[in-house]
């Protein structure tokens, strides 16, 4: 596990040319094995396939911790935010690792009842040690060991291996690409659900109109979950708010729906089942049903006399017609003789 040290300078006694690639802190890697020496000179380890070297401990400054093999998949999965208090997305596997942040200082950051995607999934064992110089030799007790688990998020690129004496392992820019990592699991506490089916995402630019209608008001979420926690914001009914997410959570009734504004969630339905939110273009269709009955009948109608008189001014066409003819032949022929 690369300590967060490593992201520093070398120090001034140590002269080697640097590889323009940085290990995040927490990160597992696979290494050739290594000669004991003294701890008091600089101890390098060797990545596996001689990609490159990582510092071990220096100066009384201990860089690594030697862990078993950890358990890694990779796919994708789904994960859903069990934390009331939500949870930060960080530069490596680690909770030493610093958290993320935007522009103006905020945190990047999933909220309780959020969904997210990922590509890896790291398990770690390991035993905590502060010290700067190497475990004494001999197995460490199952009570000493820690687990932790970390996820990382998904992203189109996947990890990439490399082949050397025939054995695969993960390459030099494969490690050293950025990723944003998320803990599902550690220290007695889970942060992360893995869910077997994905909800169902949808979002729109434009936004859809929805209508309160619950009378005792609804309370804004930090995130899309009844444990999370409320934010300040109260929704009182016939008030109209913009929705640019919706998230419908497998087997579950009803979406949760993201405000445009960014203050939180609502859900559509209150914690009892009532009707707490109702879309714009539904309650129009609800309301015009019978105008719209009404008016179609009306036109059903007026359709029906208008065919009647057009058929009867056809038929008037018609006779018209012919008796203008038999007066044109008349005019021609002469009038017929009596007794003929």
């Amino acid at each position: 596990i690369i300590s967060e040290r490593s992201r520093a300078p070398p120090p001034q006694n140590v002269s080697f040319a640097p590889i323009d690639a940085i290990l995040p802190c927490g990160l597992c890697v696979e290494v050739e094995p290594w000669e004991r020496i003294s701890k008091d000179q600089p101890s390098f380890a060797r990545l596996r396939g001689g990609q490159g070297w990582i510092p071990r401990h220096m100066n009384g400054q201990k860089y690594v911790n030697v862990v078993d093999p950890p358990s890694i998949r990779n796919g994708s999965f789904w994960f859903r935010v069990k934390s009331r208090r939500g949870i930060k997305v960080r530069h490596g596997p680690s909770r030493r690792t610093n958290s993320i942040k935007n522009e103006g200082g905020e945190y990047f950051r999933f909220e309780c009842g959020e969904f997210l995607r990922a590509s890896e999934i790291c398990v770690m064992r390991f035993e905590e040690d502060t010290s700067a110089s190497e475990s004494v030799q001999g197995s460490v007790s199952e009570q000493t060991k820690t687990y932790e688990c970390f996820a990382k998020l998904y992203r189109n690129s996947h990890a990439r291996t490399a082949s050397t004496d025939g054995t695969d392992h993960r390459s030099l820019n494969s490690l050293a690409a950025p990723g944003e990592w998320v803990q599902v699991y550690g220290s007695g506490r889970v942060y992360l659900e893995e869910c077997s089916d994905p909800p169902r995402i949808e979002r729109h630019r434009q936004c859809w109109r929805y209508d309160a209608v619950n009378d005792g008001g609804i309370h804004l979420r930090k995130g899309p979950s009844y444990l999370s926690e409320m934010g300040g914001k109260e929704i009182r009914a016939g008030e109209s708010i913009m929705i640019n997410e919706r998230v419908i959570p497998h087997g579950e009734a009803g979406a949760w729906l993201r405000l445009k504004d960014g203050t939180g969630w609502v859900h559509e339905k209150g914690e009892g089942g009532e009707s707490a939110l109702i879309a714009y273009s539904l309650r129009n269709r609800t309301s015009g049903r019978s105008t719209r009955l009404r008016s179609s009948r009306r036109v059903a109608a007026g359709a029906g006399g208008d065919d009647h008189q057009g058929n009867e001014a056809a038929y008037n066409s018609i006779i018209a017609r012919l008796f203008h003819e038999t007066a044109d032949d008349d005019d021609a022929q002469g009038e017929p003789e009596r007794g003929a």
